[in-house]
């Protein structure tokens, strides 16, 4: 299994499969944010049933802030100006490369994966159990409808439930234990 397999989940971030990009993608000029160093990276393209083409909206299109160490660490990486490629250093299809190396990784590690939206799922409740605005988190999947992208992948869980009603967390079960006690 390649070593690149990892990167797939920190390009979740990205809500796209990451298969189209290319290292002409990403700005040249690092900018500085309260957060930390990074750079552009412009989503532009989209391969679909084998075939390299545009996105599907107005909305898809977008550019994001990557972090500079991932950057890096994607170049280093990449043999080609594709990213991510086959054997034969032609752009990986998602549909292959998640059969060939994110099901592989993630049955390695115990998770287990319907698709290529379970990672727009995780990041979309990620984001909003971090306090990220709902516009800001539709931006980042690319849906113009906010009520879309929430509804569509953001997800609750117990300690959802449990902070919203009592004020706690649920350690296991129907345990509920206030935070403080």
């Amino acid at each position: 299994m390649p070593h690149w397999c990892w990167r797939f989940r920190r390009l979740a971030f990205a809500s796209v499969k990451p298969v189209a990009l290319k290292k002409a993608d990403f700005d040249e000029t690092l900018i500085h944010t309260d957060g930390g160093d990074g750079y552009m990276l412009h989503i532009t393209r989209r391969i679909y049933r084998g075939e390299v083409g545009p996105l599907k909206t107005k909305k898809s299109y977008r550019t994001l802030l990557v972090s500079a160490e991932l950057k890096e660490r994607i170049f280093r990486i990449s043999s080609s100006e594709w990213i991510f490629t086959s054997s034969s250093g032609n752009p990986v299809e998602g549909q292959n490369a998640a059969r060939s190396y994110i099901r592989p990784a993630c049955k390695k590690l115990g998770i287990v994966i319907a698709g290529w939206h379970d990672f727009r799922h995780t990041l979309t409740t990620k984001m909003r159990k971090d306090g990220r605005h709902p516009r800001v988190i539709a931006d980042i999947l690319g849906h113009s409808k906010v009520d879309l992208a929430m509804n569509t992948y953001d997800r609750s869980d117990t300690n959802d439930v449990g902070m919203a009603l009592l004020g706690s967390r649920v350690t296991s079960g129907n345990n509920w234990k206030e935070q403080n006690a």
